[in-house]
């Protein structure tokens, strides 16, 4: 089971890169900037609050998960 495990961090130290990060930040950032004022703006406040929370998952999950991955 370790084996697997060390597998699927090397894959994942592989493709984690600068390039990944950013675009996921700036998926993040994409739609708490443009979705979820439109939105609120239609009156869809729950979604609205959902799809602020998964923007901020994204911008520091992966800032998390790169700092994770790169000292490993």
């Amino acid at each position: 089971m370790a084996n697997i495990a060390n597998i699927i961090l090397g894959y994942m130290k592989l493709l984690f890169s600068t390039e990944i990060v950013v675009l996921f930040i700036s998926v993040g950032l994409f739609s708490l900037i443009r979705d979820v004022p439109l939105l609120r703006k239609k009156g869809l406040g729950r979604e609205s609050d959902a799809i602020r929370i998964l923007s901020y998952v994204y911008i520091f999950g992966s800032i998390i998960l790169s700092v994770i991955i790169k000292n490993m």
